[in-house]
């Protein structure tokens, strides 16, 4: 594995499981939350943010946390392989809760400047819509058969398979 997206719902895991995975194989790892945020929480132009993210993409090796409408097929296109963790609705809102408790008015390194962590209705919602968008990407990777697949129920099946694989060690 070179390129591996990470993919799943507002506090699954992506970014932990995500920068894990790239110290075992020695790439940077690029969240897209990061990338797409400016401080504040303001929206950059959407064009913008494509082109970075298309830009991350193009390099040799990486592992891209998150996905955007916008940038998914083309990172999907760059990438030979996907993990999706597919935990459930209520596993992501209990980890997001405890996030905020826990970084309350802190940035998470994995976080773009200036955007300490937050919760609201609308995030909340977000979250709760997040099934249905895993299944549309899922019906999505199916455009994609070179892609090396991985889809997780849980994070200690996402934790174990990361542990058993013999992806290189840096």
């Amino acid at each position: 594995m070179k390129r591996v997206c990470v993919l799943g719902n507002a506090g699954s895991g992506k970014s932990t499981l995500g920068r894990a995975l790239a110290q075992k194989l020695g790439v940077p790892v690029y969240h897209l939350d990061a990338v797409f945020w400016r401080p504040g929480w303001q929206k950059p132009e959407r064009p913008e943010f494509d082109f970075r993210a298309k830009e991350l993409a193009r390099e040799d090796r990486w592992v891209i946390d998150g996905s955007f409408s916008s940038t998914l097929s083309f990172q999907l296109e760059q990438a030979d392989a996907v993990i999706v963790l597919d935990v459930p609705r209520w596993v992501s809102l209990y980890s997001v809760v405890r996030r905020r408790i826990a970084n309350h008015n802190k940035t998470r390194a994995d976080m773009a400047p200036g955007c300490p962590e937050k919760l609201d209705l609308e995030f909340v919602r977000w979250i709760w819509r997040g099934p249905q968008r895993t299944l549309r990407t899922l019906e999505q990777l199916k455009d994609y058969p070179h892609l090396e697949l991985h889809i997780f129920k849980s994070r200690k099946a996402a934790w174990d398979w990361l542990e058993r694989s013999n992806t290189p060690s840096p």
